[in-house]
């Protein structure tokens, strides 16, 4: 699977007589989506952008003037329009965005396998000299770009008609330009040439030798685009006097996903008591760092990757290890899963090659084969486990009515939609929102100090100069704490308080680690505790209401 996509924007001037141009485009540019703006086509020839390659799927919006005249319905093109194409076999799940009152704008939402989703606009703006409708249009797209990065990276392309450079103000609509302009720096967007690097012509429209056409998305994103490339004219046949623009972009974009989900970790529940001396007896003999000066930040950062070396070799020698499951369910069982990868194996070889339809297609008839055979062995076990689970419980409803009812409340359903109700300000919330906001007013006013009845300044007074006391002896103190330095015994009490079973962090090291290492654990971070960058943050206190 590709970690990349490629994305062609294209203003064709009419694409009937462009097509032998853009069918040779989308090959040579090995486009994913082409976001194809004025096609001139008519509501009777919606699908026309289907046959100029066989290979790509489009989704096209039909531009429809407010006061046509009878020559316009006769004639055989029409006038604008936007239109998405996208490769049949790309790897996300396409889905048109059909809520835009607009038909100078097209949207598509690409859905990701764990990772945000991708939605993509295809935008053509007005080249009249009517500055309300453009405005007009530039609000809508506003609209839909707050909205929609909101649930995941948005990206925007096709021809403004519009410059964001100085050098064409002199060939281009400055009050547009500017409203441009305005859209840029009001959502931080990522401009061409100026936020990253571009290649190419250094304009677009061959005419006023200009730019107008774009691909521009958040500057976070633009972190993520490989290549940004303007067809230089004569580089390619046109019938277009606009050139193509290509971008590149990293998919691998990473959200909040599971890191590191296969990694094998100890299981510390499972380990023996012999197998704790075993580990202990192991930190014990090699986590020696006596002799290690740490006076700089590289110092600190090697001393705790040699320390969390020491730990990961200790349990992993000594500590059975479990892997982490997502989705624990008793009837996934090994030749489950097997035909499970197996029909997604068969599932993607069909769409690779078109998604065709029906027993004829070698690929279709395999993958519903072998969806077949994983549903019903999937029915199969979870109708063998909850025999077992009934079996246990008519045994035990006999024998042990403790067990019966233990057993009934494990096939319950633990989660509940009731919500409590919270009073706050003399207000009352009960459903999730109004929880949330009465939490935000209750830390808000926590935050906000304000002066009442029960207001005492001189304990104010009192906790600021003990404050101001702390900041004082910390910044004159080099070698210790405030309050002298950490000791073992108290490293051992804040480790051995540490909660257990919890998630580890990127460097897969659990609190377990440190509780099981004995005291020698406590004395490596006490020997190296007393240094003036581990304590280079303050904590600012924040005041109760009395």
């Amino acid at each position: 699977m590709s970690n990349s996509i490629n994305i062609l924007t294209w203003n064709v001037r009419g694409v009937i007589s462009s097509s032998l141009c853009l069918s040779e485009l989308l090959v040579k540019s090995k486009c994913d989506i082409a976001i194809i703006t004025e096609h001139k086509l008519k509501s009777s020839c919606d699908n026309y952008l289907d046959s100029i390659c066989s290979d790509y799927c489009s989704l096209t919006r039909i531009e429809k003037s407010t006061n046509e005249t009878l020559s316009d319905i006769c004639r055989f093109l029409g006038k604008g329009g936007v239109s998405i194409m996208y490769k049949k076999g790309i790897q996300f799940s396409v889905v048109e965005i059909t809520d835009i009152s607009s038909t100078r704008i097209i949207g598509v939402e690409l859905k990701r396998y764990n990772r945000k989703s991708l939605f993509i606009f295809s935008v053509h703006l007005p080249s009249d000299s009517n500055t309300q409708s453009y405005v007009d249009e530039i609000n809508l797209l506003e609209a839909l770009y707050n909205l929609y990065s909101s649930y995941g990276d948005v990206l925007i392309g096709g021809d403004f008609n519009a410059s964001l450079y100085t050098k064409d103000y002199s060939h281009c609509n400055l009050q547009k330009s500017k409203i441009m302009k305005d859209l840029i720096t009001r959502n931080n967007l990522a401009c061409p040439n100026i936020d990253f690097k571009t290649s190419g012509s250094n304009y677009t429209f061959n005419t006023t030798r200009t730019t107008l056409d774009y691909i521009i998305c958040s500057k976070t994103l633009s972190n993520y685009v490989v290549i940004y490339h303007v067809y230089e004219e004569g580089s390619f046949s046109s019938t277009s006097d606009h050139l193509p623009i290509c971008m590149e972009l990293q998919t691998d974009i990473k959200t909040h996903v599971l890191s590191k989900p296969s990694a094998s970790l100890p299981a510390w529940h499972k380990a023996k008591p012999d197998q704790i001396k075993e580990y202990e007896k192991y930190i014990r003999n090699h986590a020696n760092f006596q002799n290690i000066s740490l006076k700089t930040i590289d110092d600190l950062d090697k001393f705790c990757t040699e320390l969390n070396s020491v730990l990961h070799s200790a349990s992993s020698l000594t500590i059975p290890t479990a892997k982490y499951k997502p989705f624990l369910r008793p009837e996934w069982t090994p030749k489950v899963k097997e035909l499970h990868d197996t029909e997604r194996q068969m599932r993607r070889m069909w769409i690779n090659e078109g998604r065709p339809r029906g027993m004829t297609h070698d690929s279709y008839k395999k993958y519903k084969h072998a969806k077949r055979n994983f549903r019903n062995e999937l029915n199969d076990e979870h109708d063998r486990y909850m025999s077992s689970v009934f079996k246990d419980i008519d045994e035990s409803s006999e024998c042990d009515v403790r067990l019966f009812w233990k057993l009934i409340r494990r096939l319950k359903p633990r989660s509940s939609r009731t919500y409590p109700v919270i009073e706050y300000n003399d207000e009352q919330f009960d459903d999730p929102p109004g929880v949330s906001l009465a939490f935000a007013k209750h830390f808000s006013d926590i935050y906000n100090a304000k002066e009442n009845a029960n207001y005492c300044s001189d304990f104010l007074a009192s906790i600021e100069n003990r404050y101001s006391e702390l900041v004082r002896i910390s910044r004159s103190t080099n070698d210790s704490f405030p309050g002298g330095p950490a000791t073992v015994k108290e490293i051992q009490n804040i480790i051995r308080n540490l909660k257990r079973r919890k998630a580890p962090g990127l460097d897969l090291t659990q609190n377990e680690h440190l509780i099981h290492g004995g005291i020698q654990v406590a004395r490596c971070i006490a020997l190296n505790s007393s240094m003036q960058f581990w304590k280079s943050d303050m904590f600012h206190p924040v005041g109760k209401k009395t």
